[in-house]
């Protein structure tokens, strides 16, 4: 599983494209605001990875600064190949790459909340404050 850090170049010269491969993960919330996050991820607040080998996918985190740096997983929109099996250890290897990525920019912690993934992120602890939120001190 490859994730990579979009940079705010392709980020300028592709939003389009990006935020149609967004819009499904988002439709669900009509809070989000897309172009909000384009400003985030151009200004640097927010950050978007690009999964791929064995997924196709963005991967939308935005930073915060909780006593330390902490990354919250804001979207995650894409497909991922093979049945379930597969599906969880994609998944579960493209979170510990992410987790490698964050960790080694000085990040403290990953959040992530919303939907349930406790499941597929067995090291991760509840927290309050979010619904269903889930932590990993990194």
């Amino acid at each position: 599983m490859q994730v990579t850090l979009l940079d705010t170049a392709r980020i300028d010269r592709e939003w389009e494209a990006i935020e149609a491969r967004l819009q499904p993960a988002l439709a669900h919330d009509p809070e989000f605001n897309l172009t909000a996050l384009c400003g985030r991820l151009l200004d640097g607040s927010s950050l978007i990875f690009e999964v791929g080998e064995g997924a196709q996918g963005l991967w939308v985190v935005s930073i915060s600064d909780d006593d330390g740096l902490v990354a919250w997983t804001t979207a995650i929109a894409g497909q991922i190949e093979g049945g379930p099996k597969q599906r969880l250890a994609a998944m579960r290897h493209a979170v510990a790459a992410l987790e490698t990525t964050l960790k080694h920019a000085g990040v403290k912690a990953h959040r992530i909340c919303g939907r349930y993934w406790g499941r597929v992120l067995h090291d991760y602890t509840p927290f309050e404050g979010a619904r269903n939120g889930l932590e990993k001190v990194l």
